[in-house]
């Protein structure tokens, strides 16, 4: 009816629902055993979001189509119960069905969601044991599991065992090693894969990219941005974004900004148009737009949209975005975001609270937070009761001179003379040639009177007139 552009009225959906009210019937007429049939009420089933009733049409009956199972497990899998995905696959094996790929490659899923390394090598060893060994779906979900679950020496073992090996692969164990801080592992994989003539795409170059940024190695970064301009990845935001990082850390600046040049340049000009045409840009509206378009699912959208209602002065939308998200579900990048933007507006005891709330989900602090939080204490006046000294000490790395700098400045402004001279010496010990810090020191000292006593020399010049050298000094 809809396929003939005619379409349902008021009229039409009550004799619909009738029918579906005489399901009970297809039970009892025995018709469920049928696989056409059973098949169509999983799917409807499915489709109705009711997966708690997949199996009520056919409860107590032995079940020999496969297709239904996989359809059970997947639907379990998708609806987020993982767990359910085993139990339907332990009921499936009670029928003495055997897993096809689509049955190990949901179950594989289940396990990363779990978080259970256990998990997948049970599914792992089923396929061991089957048929699937050589299948490559099957192959690449078992890499893909071990590199999720942080099993790196698992992964490497299976993928040397792999009798073949597409992009797909080489891209999962690229990212697997970029992932876990191996970049030279990472480069010697890509001159593998381009040994064996796999040609990199998107997914490749990403991880590739900001391996060879941590390396330092500019001669393969060269070749790696050349590598995306011949294929055309370089309109990728991500691909543009790697690339400047990649020159900004190789201390090639002018390239990184030719980098950027390339592709601001018209987002700028747009922009400019716009602002000549009257057009203001609307936060809400972006905002809306992302959530419509499911950009929003990304932890750097939300983040940078919880920055921008933070420096509009919109703290309560920049909150309310952060509460949106699940405790779980927060990254580093999120609880960083929202530790920011309190600091920035002077609401200092909440950066504390939520780095507190932070450390309780499991999640560890990193560079940025502590200077978001060093920040606060350099704002808040709380160097005088030792807080920021306390909070450098607590650090999981070796403060620098990003550190320290902070707190010197801080010393000053809060006329802490003792502590000032404690964190200069480590400044100066890191930085002997900055001048500024023996000057931040020298007016913290003036500033707490202990320049008493102390003469500058004064500064002196000579001048020949009429053949005789005469000697000027300050205040002549």
């Amino acid at each position: 009816m809809v396929m003939k552009c005619m379409y349902p009225d008021e009229g039409t959906y009550p004799f619909v629902l009738n029918s579906c009210s005489r399901l009970s019937d297809v039970v009892k007429l025995g018709f469920d055993s049928y696989d056409l049939v059973g098949n169509a009420l999983v799917e409807m089933y499915r489709r109705c979001g009711d997966s708690g009733k997949l199996q009520e049409p056919v409860e107590g009956e032995a079940i020999n189509d496969l297709a239904y199972w996989n359809t059970s497990i997947f639907e379990a899998y998708q609806n987020g119960n993982a767990q359910e995905s085993f139990r339907v696959f332990k009921r499936m094996r009670m029928q003495r069905l055997e897993p096809d790929s689509v049955t190990v490659i949901n179950l594989l899923r289940s396990s990363v969601v779990l978080n259970s390394l256990k998990a997948g090598k049970f599914i792992h060893c089923s396929v061991v044991v089957g048929y699937l060994c050589e299948n490559l779906s099957v192959n690449t979900a078992l890499l893909s599991m071990y590199s999720k679950l942080s099993s790196l020496e698992d992964a490497r073992l299976f993928f040397k065992k792999m009798p073949e090996r597409d992009c797909v692969v080489w891209n999962i164990m690229i990212s697997a090693y970029s992932q876990n801080s191996y970049p030279k592992e990472t480069l010697e994989l890509l001159i593998q894969m381009r040994r064996r003539g796999v040609r990199a795409d998107l997914f490749t170059a990403i991880p590739a990219i900001s391996s060879i940024a941590e390396l330092k190695c500019l001669e393969w970064g060269k070749q790696m941005h050349a590598h995306v301009i011949r294929n055309g990845l370089d309109y990728q935001v991500s691909v543009h974004n790697s690339l400047i990082d990649m020159y900004c850390k190789s201390n090639q600046l002018e390239a990184a900004q030719k980098v950027f040049d390339l592709r601001s340049h018209g987002s700028l000009s747009l922009f400019t148009k716009m602002k000549l045409d009257g057009f203001k840009v609307d936060l809400k509206y972006l905002h809306g737009y992302s959530v419509k378009s499911s950009l929003n699912s990304t932890s750097s959208m939300n983040s940078a949209l919880l920055i921008s209602y933070a420096k509009c002065g919109c703290i309560d939308m920049a909150r309310n975005l952060f509460d949106e998200k699940e405790l779980d579900g927060k990254d580093v990048i999120t609880w960083n975001s929202m530790i920011s933007a309190y600091s920035k507006h002077g609401e200092w005891p909440e950066c504390f609270v939520l780095y507190n709330k932070m450390k309780q989900s499991g999640l560890k602090p990193d560079r940025v937070t502590f200077l978001g939080l060093l920040t606060a204490c350099v704002n808040s006046g709380l160097v005088r009761k030792g807080e920021a000294e306390e909070l450098i000490k607590t650090m999981p790395f070796k403060p620098d001179a990003q550190v320290w700098g902070p707190l010197l400045s801080a010393c000053k402004m809060h006329s802490e003379t003792g502590l000032a001279v404690f964190v200069a010496e480590k400044l100066i010990s890191m930085e002997p040639k900055n001048a500024g810090n023996y000057i931040l020191l020298s007016n913290i000292y003036a500033a707490a009177g202990k320049d008493s006593g102390l003469k500058k020399t004064p500064g002196c010049s000579w001048l020949e007139i009429n053949g005789q050298v005469h000697e000027f000094c300050v205040a002549d």
